[in-house]
C-alpha cells in the first residue's frame, strides 16, 4: 500500500527502471497496481504523469532511445491512468450507489407526504407516507396530483401553480379536497427539478397534514378565551356598575325635578350611558366570540378607502392623520378586523396625543409595507409615549389608563386578539415623552402584483 507521495515516485521510478531493463509485458500489471494504490491512496492523477516524466528525464542517458520514435516507454503511465480511471469510475459508483440508497431510504422512511407530479398532475413518484394518506381514495385519484382548493387562511391552488411554472420553490398552506368533500389542510413545500430538453419538467412536493394542530390551536385559543373570559368577569361587573349608577342616579333626579330643561339635560346623561354601556357590549362580544375572517383577494387600497372615513372620525379633526400604503398589495384581511385595528390603534395615539396636552403637528401614521412576505402595518404617534412596565400591562383587558369613565380598556386586547387569530405579530416601542409605535406582522399576502388576479 502506497504511503504517500515520495513512496509513490520512488516505486514508480523501481518499477520504471525494471521494465526498460527487462522489456517484461508481465511488469505492466505492478503498474495498475501501483495506480490502484495510488488512488486509495488519495495522490493525485497528475504525480503518476509528473513522475513518470522525471523516470523518462533521470534515465534518458542509459537508455537514448527518444520516446516519440518508442511509444512503448508511454505503456507504464497508460496502465497507471487506466487503473486511475477504472478505481476512480468504481469509486463514483459507490458513492453514487450509496447515496441513492441513503436518499431512497429517507424518501421511503419519511412521515411526510412526498410524491412527483408533471404538469399535467400525473403521480410518477409516490413514498409510502403517501400512498397510505391517500389509501382511501380510488386507484385513479392515487394516480393523480390531490385537488387542491381554495379555502380560508390557505394559499391559493393557482399560486401554488404559477409559482411552480417560473420555476420557483412554493411553500404554504394548502387546502385538500377527499372524496367526501371534506377539506384537509396541508402544509406544502413544493419544487420544479431539471428535467432534459424536450420532457415535461417534474414538480416534487413534501406535504404533512396540519389538520388536526391546526384544530388543536383553535381548541387551545377558545380555552385560553374563555379563562380570560372568566377574569374580565369582575371588569364587566365594575364597568356596567359605574354606567347603571349614572342611569338610576340622573333618573331620581328626573323623578325628583320638576323643572323641564333640568330633566332634558339628565335625560341626555342618561342616554350618554346607555350608548356607553352599549359601546361596551358590543366590545365584550367582539372580544369573546370566536370571528371567521371573511378572507378574499382583495386590494389593500380598496379596503383602506372603504374604513377611512370612519376611522378619521373616530380621530377626530384636531390631530392630523396620514395614510402610507403601496397601490400592487393585494391582501386576504377582513374588512371589519382591519377597521377594528386601525379604529382601535388609532384612538389609542389619539388618547396618547391628547395626554400630551395636543401639542402642535399632532399627527398619527398608518403605515403599510410588503416586509418578507408579510404584511407589516405600523401605526405611530407623537403623544406621550410609556415606559416599559406600561408596555407589558396594555393588551391586558380592562387596562387602561384613562381616567374612570373615559375607556373599558378592550381596545388593545381586541387588537391582540385579531392578530392571535391571524397568527401574526405584534411589537411595541415606545419612549415617555417621545410616542409610540404598533408594529403588527400579519400573513395575508396575497400576491405582490394584481395582474394575475381577477378581482
Amino acid at each position: 500500500m502506497v504511503k504517500s507521495q515520495a513512496d509513490a515516485e520512488h516505486r514508480y521510478r523501481s518499477l520504471f527502471k525494471q521494465y526498460l531493463e527487462h522489456q517484461d509485458e508481465g511488469t505492466l500489471l505492478n503498474f495498475n497496481e501501483l495506480g490502484i494504490s495510488m488512488t486509495k491512496a488519495g495522490i493525485a492523477p497528475e504525480v503518476a504523469v509528473e513522475t513518470h516524466a522525471l523516470a523518462l528525464e533521470s534515465l534518458a542517458p542509459s537508455f537514448p532511445s527518444p520516446i516519440e520514435h518508442d511509444t512503448s516507454q508511454l505503456l507504464p503511465l497508460m496502465e497507471v491512468i487506466m487503473a486511475y480511471g477504472i478505481a476512480f469510475r468504481q469509486q463514483l459508483d459507490a458513492q453514487r450507489d450509496a447515496s441513492e440508497a441513503q436518499f431512497f431510504q429517507v424518501l421511503e422512511r419519511s412521515r411526510d407526504l412526498i410524491f412527483i407530479t408533471d404538469p399535467n398532475g400525473a403521480v410518477s413518484y409516490a413514498n409510502p407516507a403517501y400512498q397510505q394518506a391517500m389509501c382511501k381514495y380510488t386507484a385513479e385519484r392515487t394516480k393523480t396530483c390531490p385537488q387542491f382548493v381554495d379555502y380560508a387562511d390557505c394559499r391559493s391552488p393557482q399560486e401554488l401553480w404559477e409559482t411552480l411554472r417560473h420555476g420557483e420553490t412554493f411553500k404554504g398552506a394548502l387546502a385538500v379536497l377527499d372524496e367526501g368533500s371534506r377539506t384537509q389542510i396541508w402544509s406544502v413545500s413544493a419544487f420544479p427539478i431539471d428535467q432534459p430538453q424536450n420532457r415535461l419538467p417534474k414538480f416534487v412536493f413534501m406535504a404533512e397534514d396540519i389538520g388536526a394542530q391546526l384544530a388543536l390551536s383553535k381548541r387551545l385559543r377558545r380555552s385560553e378565551r374563555l379563562a380570560t373570559l372568566g377574569e374580565m368577569a369582575s371588569g364587566i361587573s365594575h364597568e356596567f356598575n359605574n354606567i347603571l349608577l349614572i342611569i338610576s342616579g340622573f333618573a331620581e333626579l328626573i323623578r325628583d325635578e320638576p323643572d323641564q330643561q333640568s330633566s332634558a339635560d339628565f335625560s341626555a346623561e342618561i342616554l350618554k350611558a346607555v350608548e356607553k354601556g352599549r359601546n361596551l357590549n358590543e366590545q365584550i362580544l367582539s372580544f369573546s366570540k370566536d370571528s371567521e375572517a371573511k378572507c378574499k383577494p382583495m386590494r389593500l387600497e380598496t379596503l383602506i378607502a372603504r374604513i377611512r372615513e370612519l376611522v378619521n372620525s373616530a380621530v377626530g379633526s384636531s390631530i392630523e392623520l396620514t395614510f402610507d400604503y403601496p397601490a400592487d398589495l393585494i391582501v386576504t384581511l377582513d374588512e371589519d378586523h382591519l377597521c377594528q385595528l386601525l379604529t382601535n390603534l388609532c384612538i389609542n395615539a389619539k388618547h396618547a396625543i391628547q395626554s400630551k396636552g395636543l401639542p402642535p403637528h399632532s399627527r398619527i401614521t398608518c403605515s403599510f409595507r410588503s416586509v418578507d412576505g408579510l404584511l407589516l402595518l405600523s401605526v405611530t404617534d407623537n403623544g406621550i409615549g410609556m415606559d416599559p412596565a406600561l408596555v407589558d400591562s396594555i393588551f391586558e383587558p380592562f387596562f387602561t389608563t384613562k381616567r374612570t369613565g373615559e375607556g373599558s380598556g378592550l381596545g388593545l386586547a381586541i387588537v391582540l386578539k385579531i392578530v392571535d387569530d391571524y397568527h401574526g405579530q405584534i411589537d411595541v416601542v415606545s419612549k415617555l415623552g417621545q410616542g409610540t409605535e404598533f408594529k403588527l406582522k400579519l400573513p395575508v399576502l396575497y400576491g405582490q402584483s394584481p395582474q394575475p388576479l381577477t378581482l
